[in-house]
């Protein structure tokens, strides 16, 4: 097998080749654990390759932490093209992962971590950081992760087109609440949606790069036409303009609401992947929450219908 995370097989493209540039022929329908969130997945390899890892049992993970021998992360990191071998120890194990202490970064994610004697102990996947004054200068500032690929998993099929079908369902539901948490913060006024001035620079920064993401996206595209739609009455009575502007916003933005809603409760009902849906668990909390309150400025809005402030004012 070629085993890996499942983050890393969910880009647009997947290609297998060895260190010096060799393709690598695997099976497209992979396999992921069924009973786990481990970020795992596994693929036949239809030719043998020239070298392969073995892997590692529990027996030898465990004595790598009571010996204290040095392990190796083996990856490309942040993606320049060249393997690099980052020594350190294993610092801590559970059933399904290990912690050490080898300095990946990302573009690491799906290599292998080895020990001295070339045996493969599990996959370098996922950091944490902890800014806290407490964790500062301590091994709980930057922590480092590795799904063991030889724990009791139950393995099932799984084509990868699915695997990024879903993965792409996260990602843009995850944007959907970006932008319209963003949206309550734009000014509105019979011109359209507008960057609200008076704010500090940092807040307006962070507002531009919600925007500067988004400019696929179907809402992003709806606030643009929207802002067409307020233009070409701009010639009218301001009475006029405003009963406009308002029916628009209006019409716009409880739109916006919905196709939020209908997202989020698509993300839960497709979603199929333990390690995907572990993930979700793990978000729709705070991407409902962003979702209610947005309903709930947008029916605001609705019975007021203001101009010349933002949703939050």
């Amino acid at each position: 097998y070629l085993y890996t995370n499942i983050h890393v097989v969910c880009e647009t493209k997947f290609t297998v080749i060895d260190y010096r540039g060799n393709p690598i022929r695997v099976d497209e329908t992979g396999e992921i654990p069924n009973n786990s969130p481990a970020d795992l997945v596994r693929f036949v390899v239809l030719e043998q390759p020239d070298l392969a890892l073995a892997m590692a049992g529990r027996g030898e993970i465990e004595q790598e932490i009571e010996q204290g021998g040095t392990v190796v992360a083996l990856g490309d990191s942040e993606g320049a093209g060249v393997i690099a071998s980052l020594p350190g120890s294993v610092t801590g194990i559970g059933p399904d992962r290990i912690e050490v202490d080898c300095p990946f970064v990302p573009g690491n994610s799906g290599g292998p971590i080895v020990n001295e004697d070339g045996k493969l102990l599990a996959l370098a996947s996922y950091l944490t950081s902890n800014q806290s004054i407490w964790a500062k200068g301590t091994r709980q500032e930057v922590r480092r992760f590795g799904w063991i690929p030889s724990a009791r998993y139950q393995w099932v099929k799984m084509d990868r087109a699915d695997l990024v079908q879903e993965s792409q369902l996260i990602k843009n539901t995850a944007m959907t609440s970006r932008l319209i948490k963003a949206m309550g913060f734009f000014t509105m006024d019979i011109n359209g949606f507008r960057f609200p001035a008076s704010w500090p620079e940092e807040d307006r920064y962070a507002l531009e790069q919600v925007v500067e993401e988004s400019r696929d996206h179907p809402l992003f595209k709806g606030l643009l036409k929207t802002n067409q739609t307020l233009a070409k009455f701009s010639g009218s009575s301001s009475r006029s303009e405003s009963a406009t502007a308002k029916r628009e916003y209006r019409r716009f933005l409880e739109f916006c609401a919905k196709y939020s809603r209908d997202q989020l409760t698509e993300m839960e009902q497709e979603i199929e992947s333990a390690y995907w849906s572990s993930l979700v668990s793990q978000r729709i909390a705070s991407q409902k929450e962003i979702q209610n309150s947005f309903e709930q400025l947008v029916d605001d809005f609705s019975r007021s219908g203001r101009l010349g402030n933002s949703l939050v004012d």
